[in-house]
């Protein structure tokens, strides 16, 4: 896959990977409420096991989300911006929302999302392509 690909992917995810580590803090805390109950060993070892489970699902997940807003936080606030609207959370007026925000045409917006790629793909795989 190329970087190009690959980071696009990356940053889609990155609300959905924010979301997931969410949803994992609360399994966690629901299953160390379901562990203080007075249970059988082996369902206690089931929750045990699960817990680690999702403990260590949650460390990756949140030491991806780290990688990635690292990287974006070498990127102007208006590159961030962009990528933040047009391809981490987008909607149906991401273009027309932050054109209006930032006082810019549509292919303004379209360059500074090429150009905040273009960085984010140097700062995270050391590569560049062209557009």
């Amino acid at each position: 896959m190329s970087p190009k690909i690959e980071l696009t992917h990356e940053l889609e995810n990155l609300g959905l990977d924010r979301k997931a580590a969410t949803l994992m803090e609360k399994r966690l805390r629901d299953l160390t409420a379901e562990m203080e109950k007075d249970l059988s060993d082996e369902r206690r070892e089931a929750l045990m096991r699960d817990y680690e489970e999702t403990e260590a699902n949650r460390r990756e997940t949140l030491n991806s989300i780290r990688r990635l807003e690292d990287a974006l936080s070498f990127l102007t606030e208006e590159e961030r911006t962009v990528l933040e609207k047009m391809v981490i959370q987008p909607s149906q007026n991401s273009l027309f929302d932050l054109c209006e925000a930032l006082h810019y045409e549509p292919r303004s917006i379209y360059r500074t999302r090429a150009r905040a790629l273009r960085r984010l793909g140097r700062l995270r795989y050391g590569a560049v392509w062209r557009e």
